[in-house]
């Protein structure tokens, strides 16, 4: 019974730390190489020394054998400063504690060294490491206990133990290289998707680069086609429009440099006005699609506060994807009006297009998701993103073959000036 308990006792110092060690490696969301390795040697020497401080007030000698584990442990994750220092501290402590002779000893653990080195070298497995080692130890251990500690061959009992002892080692050997081939196989995993998060960001953030900038340039083409450079009134009108478009389009392009970061600058501005703006810039794409319009806009002032263009960027963007809801052999119809609330105006765009069914109403605004050939799912996703940032609200109501309503809800500003 007292080498079971002892037996158990030490199994519980020396796995605790290096189950530890497991847990963090699978719950830990954050792993690096660095991060992992010093885990990693905390575990195998913190293993070490419980064993060690508890093992010395021990009477049976035979559990002790289970604290090379850690040293076997480090010779298997190529650690090779680690597993020196954990065999001179091996050597001391059998030769201080237990009174073994430290040459033969340090012999041993020599012994043990070269070994990891022969099969680095030859590119021998770690199951080729294991094996060996405890071949090695196996040997040097039942001749210390028969020769050392004056044990007979008669000595059944001990015989067994010793016996026990020794493939309890290997099991605990075998199971742990396999746990830690596992540990590497999760931090690959989650190395790899980490790389695909970031690709899968780059490739979201090029994706909506190219959706959003597509706007502008497809106003100032719209006026370009339109500019007469010997027509004064065209070159007063149309210049300060492509102007205005530019910058917006290297507004957007300093936006997507750091996509996550996006940065809303709010100034009080009259919602009024901006909708004035957005829609002389798409007077020419409206033009060019024989759509007819109906935009109730009041000389009212209206106060909200928020990025200018950024809500340029939102209206524009919900006003082009009506316009290109509508079929080219249908007679095309876009109309805008607002409304004031108590804490709130609301602004309807409504078009006959081509409208939406219930599933693709459902689906709308997730990331990549479009009905357009051509779309890339991320528009709505954006604009949502930078109604957000301004506590307003966006929805839609739609039905298939009729056409489809946007309902825009921004608060005022608290004080109008």
């Amino acid at each position: 019974m007292l080498f079971v308990e002892q037996l158990l006792s030490n199994l519980i110092y020396l796995l605790f730390p290096i189950l530890c060690y497991f847990f963090y490696i699978i719950y830990s969301k954050d792993l690096n190489k660095k991060e992992n390795n010093i885990v990693l040697d905390a575990a195998l020497f913190l293993s070490l020394y419980l064993t060690m401080k508890y093992a010395g007030h021990m009477t049976n000698i035979k559990p002790i054998i289970l604290f090379n584990i850690p040293l076997l442990i480090a010779y298997l994750k190529n650690k090779k400063i680690t597993a020196f220092i954990i065999s001179i501290l091996i050597v001391l402590y059998y030769h201080n504690k237990l009174d073994f002779n430290i040459y033969l000893i340090g012999i041993e653990y020599l012994t043990y060294f070269l070994l990891y080195f022969y099969v680095n070298k030859k590119k021998l497995t770690n199951y080729y490491l294991l094996h060996t080692f405890i071949i090695i130890k196996s040997f040097i251990f039942s001749f210390q206990s028969f020769y050392s500690f004056n044990i007979g061959f008669n000595d059944i009992n001990i015989i067994i133990q010793i016996f026990i002892i020794m493939v309890l080692f290997y099991i605990i050997s075998y199971f742990i290289l396999i746990g830690l081939k596992k540990t590497e196989e999760l931090t690959s995993l989650h190395i790899s998707i980490k790389k695909l998060e970031k690709e899968k960001e780059l490739q979201k953030s090029l994706f909506m680069i190219t959706h959003e900038i597509k706007n502008p340039i497809a106003v100032c083409k719209g006026y370009l086609d339109m500019f007469d450079v010997n027509n004064k009134e065209h070159a007063r009108k149309y210049i300060p429009i492509i102007k205005q478009e530019i910058e917006r389009t290297l507004t957007i392009m300093d936006d997507f440099s750091s996509f996550t970061k996006m940065k809303i600058e709010k100034n009080i501005l009259d919602i009024n006005l901006l909708l004035e703006d957005v829609l002389n810039s798409l007077e020419s794409l409206l033009k060019s699609n024989n759509i007819k319009t109906d935009f109730n806009i009041t000389d009212e002032e209206i106060y909200i506060e928020g990025d200018y263009n950024r809500l340029k960027q939102v209206f524009i963007n919900v006003l082009k994807n009506a316009i290109e809801s509508i079929p080219y052999n249908k007679l095309g119809f876009i109309k805008l009006r607002t409304k004031n609330n108590k804490n709130k105006i609301t602004i309807y765009i409504e078009d006959n297009g081509m409208g939406m069914d219930e599933e693709t109403l459902n689906r709308i605004g997730q990331l990549f998701y479009t009905t357009k050939d051509r779309g890339t799912g991320l528009g709505i996703s954006l604009s949502k993103e930078i109604l957000n940032k301004h506590n307003a609200s966006i929805k839609y109501k739609s039905k298939k073959n009729i056409g489809t309503t946007v309902i825009i809800n921004i608060p005022y500003h608290n004080k109008k000036t």
